[in-house]
């Protein structure tokens, strides 16, 4: 197959781990990062949108027969990224495995946190922090202390605080809030240090 990798860093673990795993298995891949995709929205009917690619100072013209999927790897920027991909997906006609609402679902907590609920998974209980709503009624409403506040976006635990007292708890949320950082509250739920990151595909568990 000829797979259209799209990302903005070609060096990090994840992109060289799926372009060895492409390579291994024989498929062609190509490496554009979506700042250098430019979509063409045609003044046609359907069926004549265009998407162009810059490098090296020349634009030339990205044919969707060209590939056989892309598959995107998106970090940040993404409401400009994922516009990119269904200009791709829907408008150019290139297949992708992801689909582009899950990436936008992924890159917010309480997103995630609401899909889960919606398909019968258990997630810890989880209150968006509201200012006007007193600070002692959120934390009731996840439990106890302490608790966890996380911005909504950010991964490898940037973005995560404990409270584990209602003075550091209000002194925190309002410096957030003053800072203009939406924040999701969460029941503290001990690991002992641990997690696991488990990957279910068709209700079965693939890895973990």
């Amino acid at each position: 197959m000829r797979v259209l990798l799209i990302t903005e860093n070609s060096q990090s673990l994840a992109s060289i781990s799926l372009r060895n795993a492409f390579e291994k298995r024989k498929h062609t891949i190509t490496i554009i990062k979506p700042s250098q995709l430019v979509p063409l929205v045609s003044d046609r009917p359907s069926g004549f949108d265009l998407m162009y690619t810059k490098q090296a100072g020349d634009v030339n013209r990205l044919m969707g027969k060209q590939y056989d999927l892309f598959f995107p790897r998106i970090a940040g920027n993404l409401q400009y990224s994922t516009m990119i991909l269904r200009h791709l997906q829907n408008n150019v006609g290139i297949f992708s495995p992801i689909p582009i609402d899950g990436l936008l679902v992924a890159s917010n907590k309480f997103l995630t946190l609401q899909k889960c609920s919606q398909v019968g998974l258990r997630t810890p209980r989880s209150i968006l922090y509201t200012p006007d709503v007193p600070v002692e009624h959120l934390i009731n409403k996840v439990g106890s202390l302490p608790i966890v506040a996380k911005f909504l976006t950010g991964s490898q635990g940037r973005g995560i605080s404990i409270f584990d007292t209602l003075r550091g708890a209000r002194s925190g949320l309002e410096s957030f809030n003053k800072a203009g950082i939406p924040i999701l509250i969460q029941e503290f739920l001990p690991s002992g240090g641990k997690d696991l990151r488990i990957f279910v595909v068709d209700n079965q568990v693939i890895a973990s």
